[in-house]
């Protein structure tokens, strides 16, 4: 073979390997995901949240200062960590294939403007920023979600129960806990925080006023306190043939609260001053504060030596 026909044939090899790799550059890029967020949204931005379901249930929770609070539920601040968690969960989705691009799925998947699992909007300001339609679950940890006026389906890496219907599963429950508890007052007793120590003194007449407190019983009282936990919140207290009640006032610094513990049959709720609701606790929470008073809260007095 001569040189020139050598010449030839290295030309051809050549734009031959050139047009291969455009091909598989081409083919490559035709199925390589799509790049970038699926949603337009900044999650520092975002100041309303709205959500509903085809039951008719829905919540509206609106951002105030660095905080969120329930529109629907007395304006109650709202669980913050649950909040931002969400957000930034719906900022960080990255756009991937849709499962579909049909219309006639979206019914079948629960994410049409009529059949639905939950519906999301959020706003800044006025401007409505996300809407969609979070439907059936393909998966552990994802749902299938649609934007409004967009057929195509996505499978997103969230749960619906990242996004309840009920206002109480919204909300803060330590709203109602005192971190610094610096006195308590009960029924029959006031306990007074002395450094690290407890002073105990009786309000009945008919106990001595210089029992000293039982620490233990004193930390565990306020305890129960700093880690109040509430788990729903009512408008009333739910009817009941019994219904016992407990007065309780603690100081925190400058600062007082009264509260109520409620015994509603077997439910137990409880009231602070300030606030409109009556919030349910838990009722071994009920019953560390409810057994408090002097004579527990007493040290127990050591025999006299012989």
């Amino acid at each position: 073979m001569t040189r020139f026909k050598l010449t030839l044939v290295g030309l051809l090899v050549f734009q031959l390997a050139i047009a291969a790799g455009l091909f598989w550059n081409q083919q490559a890029d035709q199925h390589a995901a799509p790049r970038g967020s699926l949603l337009s949204m900044s999650a520092a931005g975002a100041d309303r949240l709205i959500v509903k379901d085809t039951e008719g249930n829905d919540v509206t929770l609106r951002k105030s200062g660095e905080a969120w609070q329930l529109d629907n539920l007395f304006e109650l601040p709202a669980d913050l960590n649950k909040v931002e968690t969400l957000l930034s969960k719906l900022e960080k989705l990255q756009q991937d294939w849709p499962v579909t691009t049909t219309e006639e799925s979206h019914e079948r998947f629960e994410v049409s403007d009529e059949k639905f699992q939950r519906h999301l909007r959020i706003f800044e300001g006025d401007q409505l920023v996300v809407d969609v339609y979070l439907g059936t679950s393909p998966g552990f940890r994802s749902v299938h979600l649609r934007q409004s006026g967009d057929d195509a389906v996505y499978a997103a890496p969230l749960n619906t129960f990242d996004l309840p219907v009920d206002s109480s599963d919204w909300l803060d429950q330590s709203l109602l806990s005192i971190k610094d508890v610096s006195w308590i007052e009960g029924p029959d007793y006031r306990l007074q925080k002395e450094g690290e120590s407890w002073r105990l003194s009786a309000k009945d007449v008919n106990h001595a006023d210089n029992r000293s407190a039982n620490p233990d019983a004193a930390d565990q009282l306020s305890k129960a306190l700093r880690n109040l936990q509430v788990t729903a919140a009512h408008e009333h207290l739910p009817d009941a043939k019994e219904v016992a009640k407990l007065p309780l006032t603690v100081g925190s610094g400058e600062s007082l609260w009264e509260y109520e513990f409620i015994q509603s049959g077997d439910q137990f709720f409880v009231r602070r001053s300030g606030l409109a609701a009556v919030f349910a606790m838990s009722p071994a929470t009920y019953e560390k504060i409810a057994k408090a008073n002097f004579d527990a809260l007493s040290a127990v007095e050591e025999p006299a030596a012989d």
